[in-house]
Parts: structure tokens; sequence; C-alpha cells
């Protein structure tokens, strides 16, 4: 039996270098919204995990700098939508800050939360905690409803872009 040694370059962990680095690294394109006093707030993610089917339990992480966060907290509530293939532009304009991010975006009201149209599929979600890393909160919901839409495919990023599977 032989043994093969792969060499790693070692560097120094700056934040380009891990974003360049965590960039080639497939994910799923999500947003995350929820509203305060029936005004809709909500931003693109990536990372959304599933972590319990016994409670059915979802985390993302959201930036501390985010109004979404804040209203999160105060609602209690929010909710997760997988986007689908042809949702690019619907990502990219919830990426963007300083936008109104719900003027262009065709939406409704699902299970009381700001829902946009077309999703692949949305969870509805009680907050049950979130945890503070760096300048991240992993917030952590019970999922109360889903809706899947079976015809949909999924939005990926990977590299700095987005793509559709197949």
């Amino acid at each position: 039996m032989s043994t093969t040694s792969t060499s790693l370059t070692l560097t120094t962990v700056s934040p380009s270098t891990y974003r360049d680095a965590i960039s080639h690294h497939a994910a799923g394109v999500a947003i995350v919204t929820t509203a305060v006093a029936d005004e809709p707030v909500g931003l693109t993610v990536s990372s959304v995990a599933s972590h319990s089917v016994e409670p059915p339990t979802l985390s993302c992480d959201l930036a501390l700098t985010t109004r979404t966060l804040p209203a999160l907290r105060a609602q209690g509530r929010f909710a997760i939508h997988l986007l689908a293939e042809d949702q690019a532009g619907l990502a990219s304009r919830f990426a963007r800050s300083g936008v109104d991010r719900f003027a262009d975006t065709a939406w409704q009201w699902w299970e009381g939360l700001p829902t946009p149209e077309g999703a692949l599929a949305n969870f509805a979600c009680e907050h049950l905690t979130d945890i503070e890393v760096g300048d991240h909160a992993v917030v952590l919901g019970t999922v109360t409803a889903v809706a899947v839409d079976e015809q949909q495919r999924p939005l990926v990023h990977q590299g700095r872009g987005f793509h559709r599977l197949g």
C-alpha cells in the first residue's frame, strides 16, 4: 500500500483570503424576510442549514449590521425562502444595501410574513434563538409552515456568481 502526500500552502487568513477561498463552496440561495409594524424587511443569504427534523429547525446567518436582524428579533418570526433558478435578479436586489428591496418585487403576505412570489420553497419560522459569532448572528428558527413548488429548480451561488443546476 502506498501513501500519497499532498502539500497545502498555508497563508495568513485575512478577510479577503477567507472570502476568496469560501467562494468555491456552492450553496443554495435564499431570502430571509420578516416585518415590523407591517413594514417588510429582508436580505439574501447563502447560509441556510437544517438542524433537526423533530422539531423541524432551520438556521441562517445574518450580518450584525443588517436591518433585518433587529426586526427579526423584535417580531419573533421570520421566513426563509429558497430561490428558484430564475430568481438571480431577486437575489441580487436583496443583496444590495440602501435600496427598497420590496419596491420592484412581486410579493405577498404568507403566514403573516412577507413572501416573494415564485420561490422554490418557503419556511415560516418562530425565532428560537441566535448566537453572535464574529460579525454575524447564527439565527435558529422552529419551522411552523412549509410551501414547496415541486416544478422549480434551485438557484445556486458559487464563485461569486449565480448558477443553475444541470
